[in-house]
């Protein structure tokens, strides 16, 4: 694979800076999860974040909730909804939001596990795919089972799919006669086609490997073909096809890009990829020391109800540069 550092979008909140990539990335060779360096600890950028033990964060008045994100712009709006939301919930007393746009999924999922971290939004196909894959549930009432065992609470999932994609232009789909996922693997044995890839997307199971597999792409064409590939972070693979370095990107469901007409989401006719909903994910013993935050979560879940609109939000902070938090506040406003 060739790794490479392209032009990214990025955005500042809370002091941190944002890469824009994609919903549920994560880059363990086997399970679709980061590894943490050490026992007990998983490493950002800048410090490394503890996961031994629930955070202090009670008090006589009521509780303090930490909310965190992933690295990437979509993510990191879900926790500014939240935010805003829960800092007018009786029995919070404040809302900590230094963590939004610092973690992985596998140290955002680890730190709600232990307490470091309250809440956060995950995906129901990371869910399915990544966190609870060896368990192979078939329904949300039994991933919540299993993350019950694992001190988080499942809460309702709200309704756009932030799925996988792999794009192309209208125009190469055209001359090469490309409408699914089946035609282009075809195209694997007897052309040169050349992918750009997600840093993270290339290594899941869930992703790449898993895709070349339901596809019955020949392993050691795959593998020439993964070797060739541009492997840049996910939030850049656009401008390796804007720069027509690669024939085909991964994307996903709600990038605004995918908005325009020339550009062609090939269908998963083989339905590999799964479903991404966005769900929120709390600490169990917060949920139950302060129960009120449910019912907003869940009124949040139900507004987040179609990919057009996270294309539109995302557009705002990717595009026009607005912040984050402004976004949010303005999105709740509207919908009230």
């Amino acid at each position: 694979m060739k790794r490479r550092q392209t032009r990214r979008r990025v955005l500042t909140t809370a002091g941190v800076v944002v890469t824009a990539t994609a919903a549920g990335c994560t880059n363990d060779e086997t399970s679709g999860s980061e590894p943490t360096d050490e026992e007990g600890t998983t490493s950002t950028d800048d410090k490394t974040t503890t996961t031994d033990g629930d955070a202090d964060r009670d008090s006589s008045n009521g509780r303090d909730v930490a909310v965190g994100s992933k690295r990437f712009t979509e993510n990191v709006l879900l926790a500014e909804l939240s935010v805003s939301l829960l800092s007018r919930v009786d029995g919070v007393t404040s809302v900590l939001e230094e963590t939004i746009g610092e973690r992985t999924t596998v140290q955002s999922f680890v730190d709600t596990e232990y307490g470091g971290l309250d809440h956060y939004w995950e995906y129901t196909g990371t869910l399915f795919r990544s966190h609870y894959a060896h368990e192979s549930p078939e329904t949300i009432e039994e991933v919540r089972k299993l993350a019950a065992d694992d001190d988080i609470a499942v809460l309702e999932p709200g309704g756009f799919d932030n799925t996988y994609e792999l794009v192309t232009t209208d125009s190469f789909a055209s001359e090469h006669g490309l409408e699914t996922l089946t035609d282009l693997a075809e195209k694997f044995g007897d052309s040169d086609v050349r992918f750009g890839l997600g840093d993270e997307f290339v290594h899941r199971i869930d992703g790449w490997r898993g895709f070349v597999d339901a596809y019955d792409v020949d392993a050691d064409r795959a593998n020439e073909i993964t070797s060739d590939a541009e492997v840049v972070p996910a939030g850049s693979t656009y401008d390796l096809l804007e720069a027509e370095e690669v024939d085909v990107v991964m994307g996903f469901s709600t990038d605004p890009e995918l908005g325009g007409a020339d550009l062609v989401a090939l269908e998963d006719d083989r339905s590999f990829f799964p479903t991404y909903n966005p769900v929120a994910l709390v600490h169990q013993p917060t949920l139950e020391a302060v129960p009120e935050i449910e019912a907003p979560l869940n009124d949040l879940a139900s507004l987040l109800d179609s990919t057009e609109t996270m294309r539109e939000l995302i557009a705002r902070v990717d595009d026009d540069g607005e912040d984050p938090s402004t976004v949010a506040t303005a999105f709740l406003a509207e919908e009230r």
